[in-house]
């Protein structure tokens, strides 16, 4: 009766796939068993593009299942197994590839036979025999570390110098398309689904109503079943779309991203600077801006749960002026109406302050429409923009008188390479980098003034028209449009013998039952009286 030998073969690389290694080593195999008058089984397969110098091959590959097997007794003992080289079973250090591969093989009776170097491992190996395979165990390990080594340092290289717009892996984002080597190309189909989703995140839809508008449109997934929310989370939050390129490299670490070389945990983290404009932008700066501030503006304390944030479109806005305590939708039930409600209760047992939410919403939606918004931008806002604008021009013609000095340094040392030459030049060069970066900050404070400019003047929205709409779509772009213009709304309560109500504190002759605080800092003053809203002077 012949003996069964389990042939297994492993390459490592996409260019091993492409070459002969798989071809050679199973015709190898064949050649060996039928010299040797063995069954050949190749029923293990071949453990493709999986590493032996990270112990993948034996984590996820076919020769873990091959050991486990072996281990369950699923593998009768006088059976074989063929493999071309020692590196192919592992290229880890001898201790380890030993320990949870060889021995668990040999214990169950199975000897190992290396094909290329016509050598057998036996159940009852001399130390001879085991010195000849870990000789080639050791060498294998060398010659993988110099290999990762080598590739290790031409990829630091490659991942910050290379050309932008040409692949230099087979891993991106999944709207991006390419060969590497070849330029990169869009994915026109799912860089559109990308943009819908941050079109739908810029109107105040959430990452789970997102979600589930996507699966309901059926619209077609990057790779699995169904959309995810995390999915859409980490698109939203991915600078790719931008064209943005960020480095990355593995550290050790307890927290790790599954990822493991030598058995050890790597967690990715950011290397070196951020590289602009590598990859096509997808999504303009004004529509991920637009997003992110919808996105932002959902995260205010006491923001409200999943549903609540949709029928309170004031959540985490509101405050309890007296009791100094945040307000909350209350709903207890068809017997009473919806309420915002002081959350003293819960915080230290007073009775807590009310306002009807349908009166309250109706009342200040109308109002916002019916207010002199130009009021409520004064000469400071103007007069802030107009400043940074001149300070942006004054930094501006500084930067460019510092580069031509830079230039002229440059050619005088040239010719006369003077200690005081380039001690000016560091000078220079260092005033440079700070009007640089004093320019960039004021870009932003400049973006930041005219963009609560532009929300508060924006007369496209009609609040009131929206009120009365009750899906989740229109009231998502409402509660952000309130939030653009809105920064917090504080009331002013005293008790009447029966029930809370707005009124003017008694205390002072004209403090309003209710302050409104705009995203530019400026405030108005109103009384709810009946459902009406009232400016005070």
């Amino acid at each position: 009766m012949s003996v069964t030998a389990y042939s297994y073969a492993r390459f490592s690389s996409a260019a091993q796939a492409d070459g002969d290694s798989e071809r050679r080593q199973l015709e190898d195999a064949r050649r060996y068993a039928e010299e040797k008058g063995f069954q050949l089984d190749e029923s293990l397969g071949v453990d493709r593009g999986l590493s032996g110098f990270s112990g993948e091959n034996f984590t996820l590959g076919v020769l873990g299942e091959f050991i486990r097997a072996v281990r369950a007794g699923k593998i009768a003992a006088g059976s074989l197994l063929l493999v071309e080289n020692p590196d192919r079973l592992s290229r880890q250090k001898f201790a380890v590839a030993y320990g949870k591969i060889y021995q668990p093989v040999l214990e169950a009776g199975i000897e190992i036979h290396f094909v290329s170097l016509r050598c057998v491992l036996r159940p009852n190996h001399s130390f001879v025999d085991l010195l000849q395979v870990g000789v080639e165990i050791d060498r294998a390990v060398s010659e993988s570390a110099v290999k990762s080594d080598r590739s290790t340092k031409a990829w630091a290289q490659k991942k910050h110098t290379s050309p932008s717009g040409i692949v230099i892996t087979p891993q991106m984002p999944a709207w991006l398309e390419g060969r590497v080597g070849e330029p990169i190309r869009v994915n026109e189909k799912r860089a559109t689904t990308v943009q819908t989703i941050f079109e739908m995140a810029a109107e105040g839809m959430g990452k789970r109503l997102i979600t589930r508008r996507l699966n309901e449109k059926k619209i077609p997934t990057f790779g699995v079943e169904r959309w995810a929310h995390s999915t859409v989370s980490k698109i939203l939050a991915n600078r790719a779309v931008l064209g943005e390129y960020q480095p990355m490299k593995g550290r050790p670490g307890r927290k790790g991203n599954g990822t493991k070389v030598n058995g050890e945990s790597l967690k990715r983290v950011p290397d070196g600077e951020v590289r602009v404009d590598f990859f096509p932008a997808i999504v303009s700066p004004e529509l991920w801006k637009r997003a992110h501030d919808s996105i932002d503006s959902r995260r205010s304390p006491n923001a409200g749960g999943r549903g609540g944030a949709l029928r309170n479109l004031f959540a985490g806005l509101v405050t309890d002026g007296n009791m100094q305590l945040p307000m909350h939708w209350q709903d207890k039930g068809k017997r009473s109406r919806p309420k915002l409600a002081t959350i003293s209760k819960e915080a230290d047992g007073r009775t807590p302050n009310v306002v009807v939410y349908a009166d309250f919403e109706a009342a200040f939606l109308t109002w916002l429409d019916e207010l002199d918004w130009a009021s409520v931008i004064d000469t400071a806002d103007s007069e802030e923009i107009t400043a940074l604008e001149e300070k942006i021009a004054a930094l501006d013609l500084a930067i460019a008188r510092d580069m031509r000095r830079v230039e002229t340094i440059i050619d005088q040392l040239v010719d006369l390479p003077s200690p005081a030459l380039k001690a000016r030049l560091a000078a220079t060069e260092s005033a440079l980098v700070a009007a640089r970066s004093e320019r960039e900050e004021a870009a932003k404070r400049l973006e930041t003034a005219k963009a609560k400019h532009r929300d508060l003047l924006n007369s496209q929205v009609v609040y009131s028209r929206l009120a009365g709409a009750r899906n989740i779509e229109t009231r998502s772009k409402l509660r952000l449009e309130v939030r653009r213009r809105v920064e917090r709304i504080t009331f002013w309560f005293r008790r009447s013998a029966d029930s809370p109500r707005l009124v003017e504190d008694p205390a002072k002759e004209l403090f309003p039952s209710a302050e409104i605080r705009f995203a530019n800092g400026k405030c108005r003053y109103i009384v709810l009286t009946k459902g009406v809203i009232m400016t005070l002077p």
